[in-house]
């Protein structure tokens, strides 16, 4: 693994990963590889070995899991590639900045970030809607959730399950407002007031 991770950093990886390839040399060592196509256009636009050793994987959790066990990488590794991949389906090139912002709040900026690389190997020609993606993905900080427990008892509503179910709903009309920074306590109250049943 140390010696794979070694070349994937390397300055020009893609001639030794084609005859690794063409040789079975990376089936053996990295049985989940698929085609290269997609670690060919990335070695160029990131240097970062995990970005790289992502690109050689189906978008698949559970197989990076097991793979990034295998090859005993580090763990820092292993929970990269597997975020990467719980991230994806939240990502796409065409995404608002708003949506930018949803995906880095719930998957987290470097997750995002990777999923948007991966996909600009796949569409170079969309490297300007990837680098606006990025640049939100790597800059913006998500805020936290600005009410709790408290905030909903002092609306009258007794602790437990009901409250997790108001939190979430708040969360989620937060996030499809963009984070707005102001009028928690009028969003919270409307929900709590809602009719239910």
């Amino acid at each position: 693994s140390k010696e794979l991770m070694k070349l994937l950093a390397a300055e020009e990886p893609r001639p030794a990963m084609a005859a690794m390839a063409e040789t079975g040399v990376l089936a053996q060592v990295l049985p989940e590889a698929g085609p290269l196509d997609l670690f060919e256009t990335v070695a160029p636009l990131s240097a970062d070995p995990v970005v790289r050793l992502m690109t050689l994987f189906a978008v698949d959790a559970d197989a990076m899991r097991a793979a990034a066990e295998r090859l005993r990488l580090p763990n820092v590794v292993r929970d990269r590639l597997v975020a990467s991949a719980l991230a994806a389906p939240a990502v796409s090139l065409a995404m608002s900045d708003a949506d930018v912002r949803a995906a880095v709040y719930r998957h987290r900026g470097q997750a995002v970030s990777d999923a948007v690389l991966r996909l600009c190997a796949g569409s170079p020609e969309r490297a300007g809607d990837a680098a606006r993606l990025l640049a939100i993905a790597e800059d913006w900080s998500p805020p936290r959730l600005p009410v709790g427990g408290k905030n909903i008892a002092k609306l009258g509503v007794t602790p437990g399950p009901e409250t997790g179910r108001l939190l979430k709903a708040f969360e989620a009309s937060w996030i499809a407002d963009d984070f707005p920074a102001e009028g928690h306590a009028d969003r919270l109250a409307a929900l709590v007031t809602v009719p239910r049943g």
